[in-house]
């Protein structure tokens, strides 16, 4: 099982980090959980975004959910 910390911070990003998203992956499943600013940009430095299994929103404020969005848009083009 791996762990990769896509973004962290508070409220809001800042200065190449972003806020809330985390990457698990184990035995080939690719579980993003929270999708908060600047997620998908380092998601995809690990792993393109259509290979994710799932996504799990731990709760609904924005610094959790703010590139749902986004890669809602970025499935549809793909």
């Amino acid at each position: 099982m791996k762990l990769t910390v896509l973004g962290c911070l508070g409220a809001y990003p800042y200065k190449n980090q972003g806020t809330t998203g985390y990457l698990l992956q184990s035995d080939g499943f690719n579980l993003l959980i929270d999708a908060g600013s600047a997620t998908l940009i380092k998601l995809q430095e690990h792993l393109d975004p259509l290979d994710l299994d799932a996504v799990i929103l731990s709760h609904y404020h924005h610094d959790h959910i703010a590139d749902l969005g986004v890669l809602q848009y970025y499935w549809q083009l793909h």
